[in-house]
């Protein structure tokens, strides 16, 4: 299930937080009752994406994408425009940053999908 900005979740410590755009596997989605998708889904989506705008600071995302992965998801993506890059950022592992990249290759959170991005910046 992919989601817009406008779904937020209540992660697992009581934060309610709204990414750019989300994805939650269909079998965990499925697994919550009506009145927990009508409100704030009690979970933390498996694949968040940050857009950075030009109200936000890099490090406040990053701090985000911490406290995401903290909460249980799987996978980050923070897109910087005015840097034009993006960061991927993995439980466990360091963030890597992708400068210059056209397709970006989400495997193996997200089998098959490429993140296109248009020329950043």
């Amino acid at each position: 299930m992919v989601f817009a900005a406008s779904t937020g979740f209540k992660l697992p410590s009581g934060a309610i937080l709204s990414p750019d755009a989300s994805w939650v596997e269909a079998g965990r989605w499925e697994a919550l009752s009506e009145e927990e998708k009508e409100a704030f889904p009690p979970l933390a989506p498996d694949v968040v994406f940050e857009v950075r705008s030009s109200s936000q600071g890099v490090e406040e995302l990053r701090a985000k994408m911490a406290l995401y992965l903290k909460e249980g998801v799987r996978l980050g993506v923070l897109v910087d425009p005015y840097a034009r890059a993006v960061e991927v950022y993995r439980p466990g592992k360091e963030p890597e940053r992708f400068e210059g990249v056209d397709v970006l290759s989400l495997e193996p959170e997200l089998p098959g999908f490429f993140l296109r991005l248009p020329p950043l910046g």
